[in-house]
């Protein structure tokens, strides 16, 4: 299925799309990739569904392109669960480059910043996701402003970048086309667990799972749509 492509007027697949897109795989959507393809833009971002096959993709393409690769997950969450140690820093200097100069050049003087808010505990979670969010978007802003290195960044957060942005519109990106629902079992099939195991915990899920995934089909809604909007034309199946 394609339904951003069925109608010029976004409001009427809307809806379709608020339901289709929890039980029904599309095919991966490629906005502006020519640019990165051609050597115009140095980067693309990939966003979908968590276990939608976000690194699976970038991986390949990091390869075709002999590009670098940048998980978001690395620098939203790892950052987050403990503070870095000397060893943590080459660690991520070896894997992730762009993580290690970034932190090295905008964070050197306090490398665990977001370690700190994080685990304040008189500070809300609602603040904590502001703050998680913002400084994303602000690693992925020098990213595409400084470091010119052809690179492929992919992560859930993605989504909420290019929503916050307009101007990522005019970006390649991707999204991938994986449903909700395929997307939570191929996650929790990670953990090798019984396979009728995880279809109940899909069905039913947990009240954290479910909540994960609410919030995260909403980023992935919000920034289909305002991306889509504008780039009538630009769209590809899949990559030409």
């Amino acid at each position: 299925m394609f339904l951003f492509e069925k109608v010029s007027g976004i409001n009427i697949c809307e809806e379709e799309w608020f339901f289709a897109n929890k039980f029904f795989n599309e095919d991966d959507i490629y906005v502006n990739f020519k640019d990165f393809d051609s050597g115009k833009s140095h980067f693309v971002l990939i966003t979908g569904f968590s276990g939608s096959g976000k690194s699976t993709l970038a991986k390949e393409i990091v390869k075709e392109y002999d590009a670098e690769y940048v998980e978001m997950d690395i620098f939203n969450f790892r950052l987050a669960k403990k503070p870095l140690t000397e060893d943590d820093l080459i660690e991520i200097g070896r894997k992730y480059p762009a993580i290690y100069k970034y932190i090295m050049t905008k964070h050197k003087k306090n490398i665990n910043w977001i370690f700190d808010y994080i685990s304040n505990e008189k500070i809300d979670n609602r603040n904590k996701r502001t703050f998680r969010e913002n400084e994303s978007n602000a690693f992925i802003d020098w990213l595409i402003s400084s470091y010119k290195k052809k690179i492929v960044i992919e992560g859930v957060s993605v989504a909420v970048y290019i929503t916050m942005n307009n101007k990522t519109r005019d970006y390649p990106i991707i999204f991938k086309g994986t449903s909700k629902y395929q997307s939570i079992y191929r996650m929790l099939n990670r953990e090798n667990e019984n396979k009728w195991d995880i279809i109940k915990k899909v069905i039913s899920g947990s009240s954290e799972l479910k909540l994960w995934y609410d919030m995260d089909e909403v980023s992935q809604n919000n920034a289909r749509i305002s991306t889509l909007q504008s780039s009538v034309g630009l769209i590809q199946r899949k990559r030409d």
